[in-house]
């Protein structure tokens, strides 16, 4: 407490609906808050749930369930800081051939950590719409995932230590990866033909 005021600690990304709140341009007559600076909020998941390091906190959706589902004291604030479409995310690359959605069954995929919220989604727009088997997918993944007592299915194997998801990709060690918001070298291309529409569309 700080006079009358109960002082939080907080854990956002920066991004311009949280701005004014951080910079102190946004007040409450009831509340301050001690905002740790951080370049990518992620990286600060693990320490939400598995460690309560933070007594408000930006969290992904999947991240949340998963902790919810564990039984971890968290209550969810329905208010979206960032959200994007997930179409987008997985790619292939384009050098070793075409690719599309329904030839993954029976390849290999690349993803940071199995259970990342991006990951889920597309996972379940792969099997939704476009009828891949999942489990006949291999999931390489990369990191453990943030809810400690969480354990990945046995359909995902852990890349070797060392290694880099997008040189995986480029090397042919697996056949697409769920890479993120850009794709990060020129030879990749979106899994999914005309992400952005089809996004729309979904």
């Amino acid at each position: 407490m700080t006079g009358n005021k109960l002082k939080l600690s907080a854990m956002f990304g920066n991004y311009p609906n949280t701005q004014a709140l951080k910079s102190g341009k946004l007040k409450s007559d009831l509340v301050d808050f001690d905002f740790v600076e951080v370049k990518v909020a992620n990286n600060q998941f693990k320490n939400v749930v598995r460690d309560a390091k933070y007594d408000l906190a930006e969290l992904a959706i999947v991240t949340y369930l998963q902790a919810k589902s564990f039984n971890k004291p968290y209550v969810l604030i329905p208010a979206v800081i960032v959200s994007r479409g997930q179409h987008h995310t997985i790619a292939y690359n384009a050098e070793r051939g075409t690719l599309r959605p329904s030839d993954l069954n029976g390849k290999r995929v690349g993803v940071r950590a199995y259970t990342v919220t991006t990951g889920v989604w597309v996972r379940g727009i792969l099997a939704s719409d476009y009828g891949v088997d999942l489990n006949s997918i291999e999931w390489i993944s990369f990191e453990d995932p943030h809810v400690a007592e969480y354990h990945d299915p046995a359909i995902v194997k852990r890349a070797p230590a060392g290694k880099e998801l997008v040189q995986m990709l480029l090397d042919g060690e697996v056949d697409a990866a769920i890479v993120g918001d850009k794709l990060p070298d020129p030879r990749l291309k979106h899994l999914i033909p005309d992400p952005e529409p089809a996004a729309k569309r979904w």
